[in-house]
């Protein structure tokens, strides 16, 4: 979920625009790909943690897994979270992620009954534009959302 700073400038920028158009693009409009978040992101941050110090090799599916866990222990719903990630399913969800959640406790164990027998229907705009280098409106995101 995006809230704050970010939220406000998302909506600045998206304001009156249809809601297929990318909101993150290249320099020449496009949206990106992921030779581009690689090229242009992931491998220059690998490289400025390396140069900090951070030695343990790290991929962007594990910063995946990490968001994950942490918005667990910080008490998100797991269908919020089976949401935010895209998988098609909360039982997916479960499978992968189940064993970190404390059935015992009897709060997180109704939570979780919950979940798994309600179907939250999915916004519209639940599919993400691919990340990009900036925004349609020309802000680069390294300015906005830092």
């Amino acid at each position: 979920m995006v809230t704050g700073q970010v939220a406000r400038r998302l909506e600045t920028e998206t304001a009156g625009r249809a809601s297929g158009e990318y909101v993150f693009v290249t320099p020449q409009g496009n949206p990106w790909r992921y030779p581009d978040v690689h090229a242009r992101r992931w491998t220059p941050a690998k490289v400025k943690a390396q140069r900090a110090g951070l030695t343990k090799k790290i991929t962007p599916h594990m910063l995946r897994h990490t968001t994950v866990v942490w918005s667990l222990a910080a008490g998100v719903p797991i269908q919020v979270i089976s949401e935010m990630i895209g998988h098609t399913s909360l039982q997916m969800t479960y499978d992968i992620y189940g064993g970190l959640i404390n059935l015992k406790d009897p709060a997180m164990a109704q939570s979780m009954a919950s979940a798994m027998l309600t179907t939250a229907p999915s916004p519209a705009s639940a599919t993400n534009p691919p990340p990009g280098e900036r925004m349609a409106g020309g802000a680069d995101s390294t300015t906005w959302a830092s």
